[in-house]
């Protein structure tokens, strides 16, 4: 086994994995990793991994993340791809 991925598989870390690219591969662009991203600096704010679709406000599970960063990543954890920003910029 050479741990690369293989043929009918998805590339990617499930956890870290934003819902289209399980639901609808055609429609992953640079909105999917703002997604990643989202929950990369999520769990890097609160030392655990989000749950559940619509998760706390990063501010509520740890208290010393200033509160800017809830709606930065609110936006960035959108479930539906259109909802998220398009770009890091924005």
């Amino acid at each position: 086994d050479t741990g690369m991925t293989r043929t009918g598989q998805l590339p990617g870390t499930y956890w870290y994995m934003a819902p289209e690219q399980h639901y609808a591969p055609d429609l992953v662009d640079q909105r999917t990793d703002i997604y990643s991203l989202g929950l990369t600096f999520w769990e890097l704010l609160t030392g655990f991994r989000p749950s559940g679709v619509d998760p706390q406000p990063p501010s509520k599970v740890n208290p010393t993340v200033p509160k800017e960063f809830d709606e930065i990543l609110r936006t960035m954890l959108a479930s539906r791809i259109d909802d998220r920003p398009t770009t890091m910029l924005e």
